[in-house]
């Protein structure tokens, strides 16, 4: 949690933290409130197994946007990391 919290301050303008935090936390935990019944169901349906395979193959379009953004980091940040 640490940080997701500093993540979200370092893309926030110091003018508007506190109504772009708010905002960015808010879609943040959309997703598990939104989706909190869903694996159990999916768990039924598929196994286990394949319930793991699916929640694999629907990470990688993540992993994928990850890597793209890799590139536009700086020579800066990459020394510190």
């Amino acid at each position: 949690m640490p940080l997701f919290i500093a993540f979200i301050s370092s893309i926030t303008n110091k003018r508007y933290t506190a109504t772009q935090y708010a905002i960015l936390s808010s879609i943040a935990t959309w997703d598990v409130i939104s989706f909190q019944d869903s694996p159990g169901v999916l768990v039924k349906d598929l196994g286990w197994v394949n319930f793991y395979f699916f929640c694999a193959l629907i990470a990688v379009p993540g992993l994928l946007m990850l890597l793209k953004l890799r590139r536009y980091e700086t020579p800066k940040e990459a020394s510190t990391t």
